[in-house]
């Protein structure tokens, strides 16, 4: 992983805020204010990375990647937010191709239908997350594992697999699948590839019927034949989450892995969105499946239901609505995400409607004006107190599951507070029964919200949520037939 890297950029301000970012992740940085000063640096030690600003005051930023062109071994990311500069940006070994945002699916589709117009076409493209630490190394040996592949695998996609960020050699997945619970999952269990048990695990893993038939390669790093695309069409216009699942699935190609193809990311703990998880999940499985028959298997009504109820246990009625506008598009059939800019509109909405969070410092300042939150000190927790949970006998676990933590048949408004994770998979029953207000923290990014049981809130959701399931019952089957009628036109290649 890149650990030294060089700032290009004359403006004080700006550089010293990248500096104080980059230092706070444990980076080494070095900044240079113009041009030359950056081939200086650049000589006296070769960074990992370089960050470079286009306008600069002696030379632009492409004048110096030129200069520094003849011995650069190591990623350049310019600064720039200009369209205009995409033809200063592309070169003999890079084109740059400027587009609207139209999210991860958009852009890797975008990647993929530029793969294919591209003379001469590609054989395979290499598609990456944009939040991803690459070694040249993967790439190298990624080219050179296409070159002796026999004829039977050329149409195989090639699966790098996904590296903790913050534990290098803890490996979370390579190859996922689709469960019948309606979740995605690896096909392994994670991984320490220190371990020489864990890495010859790694490469003699045999997966099970269900997982072959259900899997897929994330787009963190996969490796796709041109001819792949070519016979299957183009992902779902989702803008993000489930493309690389539905395609891998629908694609039925096979997957090679191989100890060393890899990246380095973000875990799911440090960037979980609602908006994604909720909405996003949700709504685009169901049109996946509808579409172009993902795993048709996978339960994702009782996933939806799961989610809804998990959330409202926990007081996160904000994102249990997420869920049900998930829903509810996905009634709308294919009409509502073939409209322009519908996919992206929608992500955005649910962003603005999930729970908003606040920094540590304002979320204090919150609890020492709650009288129920009495003796709460954000100083005085740690990551084991957020993630721990308490026991519960019998009758407390039925109560609970009836009631819905004392919010149907038996309502309870309940007393004190508890602190709990953000993440939406976990559910410290025991900490939260009999709660009227949770602390929730997001610990990785230091940011947290107050929820407080709402009772009417919570038969509101439930209502709208009975209406939602009457509609799908007297109607699925005329939008699942129009959601299938609509899959030549979602992934056409025209």
């Amino acid at each position: 992983m890149a650990r030294n890297i060089l700032v290009v950029e004359d403006d004080r301000n700006i550089s010293d805020l990248i500096r104080m970012y980059l230092e706070k992740e444990g980076f080494d940085v070095r900044i240079a204010y113009d041009g030359g000063k950056a081939v200086e640096e650049y000589d006296r030690q070769a960074p990992d990375m370089v960050l470079l600003d286009v306008n600069l005051p002696d030379m632009d930023g492409f004048a110096v990647c030129r200069a520094l062109r003849e011995h650069l071994d190591c990623p350049v990311l310019f600064l720039t937010a200009r369209v205009e500069d995409a033809d200063k940006l592309s070169g003999d070994r890079v084109t740059v191709v400027p587009n609207d945002n139209v999210g991860g699916a958009g852009g890797f589709t975008r990647g993929m239908i530029t793969a294919m117009e591209q003379d001469p076409k590609a054989t395979n493209i290499l598609l990456m997350d944009d939040d991803v630490a690459v070694s040249p190394e993967s790439i190298k040996r990624t080219y050179n594992l296409l070159r002796i592949l026999k004829p039977e695998h050329r149409e195989d996609m090639i699966s790098g697999a996904m590296l903790n960020y913050e534990i290098g050699e803890d490996q979370w997945e390579d190859i996922g699948n689709m469960t019948q619970q309606g979740t995605f999952a690896g096909c392994k269990p994670p991984l320490r590839l220190t371990l020489f048990e864990d890495l010859i695990y790694n490469e003699m893993y045999t997966p099970t019927k269900w997982q072959r038939n259900n899997m897929y390669a994330a787009w963190w790093y996969c490796c796709i034949p041109i001819s792949v695309i070519e016979k299957n069409g183009l992902p779902l216009p989702v803008f993000v989450r489930c493309d690389d699942a539905e395609y891998g699935i629908r694609c039925k190609t096979g997957f090679i892995t191989m100890n060393s193809l890899c990246v380095w990311h973000m875990s799911f703990f440090e960037r979980y969105n609602a908006a994604v998880e909720r909405y996003q999940t949700t709504r685009n499985t169901m049109i996946a499946q509808a579409t172009c028959g993902m795993a048709p298997g996978a339960d994702f009504m009782r996933e939806l239901h799961n989610n809804i109820r998990l959330e409202l246990k926990k007081f996160g009625y904000a994102n249990a609505e997420l869920c049900l506008d998930a829903f509810e598009d996905f009634l709308k059939g294919p009409s509502f995400i073939k409209k322009p800019g519908q996919a992206e509109q929608s992500f955005m909405a649910a962003n603005r409607n999930k729970e908003q969070l606040v920094d540590f410092a304002t979320l204090q300042d919150q609890a020492n004006q709650d009288p129920e939150l009495t003796g709460f000190d954000i100083k005085e927790i740690d990551r084991q107190l957020i993630e721990g949970d308490k026991p519960r006998s019998l009758p407390e676990r039925l109560e609970d599951l009836i009631t819905d933590n004392n919010q149907r048949y038996i309502k309870k408004d309940g007393t004190g507070y508890a602190v709990i994770p953000l993440q939406g998979w976990l559910y410290p029953a025991g900490a939260i029964r009999g709660k009227h207000k949770l602390v929730v923290l997001d610990w990785y990014n230091r940011k947290g919200t107050i929820r407080a049981k709402d009772v009417k809130r919570y038969q509101q959701i439930k209502k709208r949520y009975a209406r939602d399931l009457k509609y799908y019952k007297a109607n699925i089957e005329r939008i699942r037939k129009e959601y299938a009628e609509a899959r030549s036109e979602l992934t056409s290649l025209e």
